[in-house]
Formats: structure tokens, sequence, C-alpha cells
């Protein structure tokens, strides 16, 4: 027998209820948004190839639901700066004249 949508609700407020997020607004539409951060942050999967996975048309709907993290972004950087030794003694420098917590209130 298939899933109904009532079905599939009811089981989705269990499930909030039994993690203690019962009554915090989280919807089965939630679950879009985290996939598409999970990709960006967790899988490292461009947006390109997230667009063709959650069956949008344009990348700019992909947009809504791709969010890189501040600590994915920094990663990035940081990558980026350790292949170029010229750069990464910038690099250096700018972390240490920005601790994190300023970096992230720049750069966010």
């Amino acid at each position: 027998m298939p899933l109904t949508i009532p079905a599939l609700k009811q089981a989705w407020q269990r499930a909030l209820k039994r993690i203690g997020l019962e009554g915090s607004g989280y919807g089965l539409h939630s679950l879009r948004h985290m996939y598409g951060v999970y990709c960006a942050n967790v899988l490292k999967i461009p947006i390109e190839t997230t667009q063709v996975l959650m069956h949008h048309a344009s990348v700019l709907s992909t947009q809504t639901y791709y969010r890189l993290g501040s600590d994915t972004i920094r990663n990035m950087l940081t990558q980026a700066a350790t292949m170029d030794k010229r750069i990464t003694t910038e690099w250096e420098i700018l972390i240490k004249q920005n601790p994190a917590d300023e970096f992230e209130d720049r750069y966010n």
C-alpha cells in the first residue's frame, strides 16, 4: 500500500516529537533545505550537480536550498591558499589578524 501524504505528515510529526523538536515549525519541506545544505557542506557537491539531484530546471531554484556554511568557506579558502605558497603567507597573516569570530562576522 502506498504511503499517503497524511500518513507521511503524521510520521514526520512523530519523528519530531521523538527528537524533541515538536512545535519547532519544521515541516516536510524542511527536508529539501537540509538536503541542499548537506550537498553543499558535507558532500561538497557542486551547485550544478545538486540542481540535477533536486530536479530543478534552473540553478536559481537550487540557490534557495544550497547554502555554504562559514566553516566550509574557511576550509575552501585555506585549501586554495595552501596550493600557492605566496597566498599561504598572506592567508596566515589574515587569520592571525582576524580571530574566527571576527572573520565570521565580517565575511558572512
